[in-house]
């Protein structure tokens, strides 16, 4: 969703997978084990933990996504203090965005093009790879030795806006 994205804020990471599974057997629940027991003196937050123990709302438990509370907790007071909901569900495919029980990547119907640097740490290649496997009509490219390059483009929005651009 056009800037609510916490990865855009630089405070938060997602780790080596995608799938809350991988965390919960071999080495990668003795990263999560870990990272439960003391990420929190390092100043990081498992974000989108258990819905039903923490009664949170929004996005379901991602064992993978880790925020660092010093800088977003003040940036998080800050969207929700200046962003409404108005300011955000102008965008094409809005309305899937803000229902809990609809898988967001399974409803992509537009072609998609995902982009990732070789160096990037925070969506690696890896992570992108598996993204554009889940989504029907996509495309992967990696840009050799980019950093920083994660980006999701949607076929028909990016066109209209580069239309727009190049015509005013």
């Amino acid at each position: 969703m056009p800037s609510t994205s916490r990865h855009h804020w630089g405070t938060d990471i997602d780790l080596n997978n995608l799938q809350n599974s991988y965390f919960e057997k071999g080495e990668g629940k003795k990263i999560f084990d870990w990272l439960v027991k003391n990420a929190f003196k390092y100043g990081f937050h498992m974000t989108y933990d258990n819905q039903e123990e923490s009664k949170r709302t929004g996005y379901k438990m991602e064992k993978w996504h880790w925020s660092y509370m010093p800088i977003s907790e003040q940036y998080l007071l800050q969207f929700n203090q200046y962003i409404k909901y108005e300011d955000i569900c102008s965008f094409k495919g809005s309305k899937f965005a803000c229902h809990e029980d609809i898988d967001i990547i399974k409803n992509i119907k537009t072609k998609t093009l995902i982009m990732t640097g070789s160096g990037d740490t925070g969506s690696t290649v890896q992570m992108s790879k598996s993204l554009s496997h889940d989504l029907k009509d996509s495309s992967f490219i990696e840009i050799s030795d980019g950093k920083h390059l994660c980006s999701i483009e949607c076929a028909d929005d990016v066109n209209i806006n580069l239309k727009n651009f190049i015509n005013n």
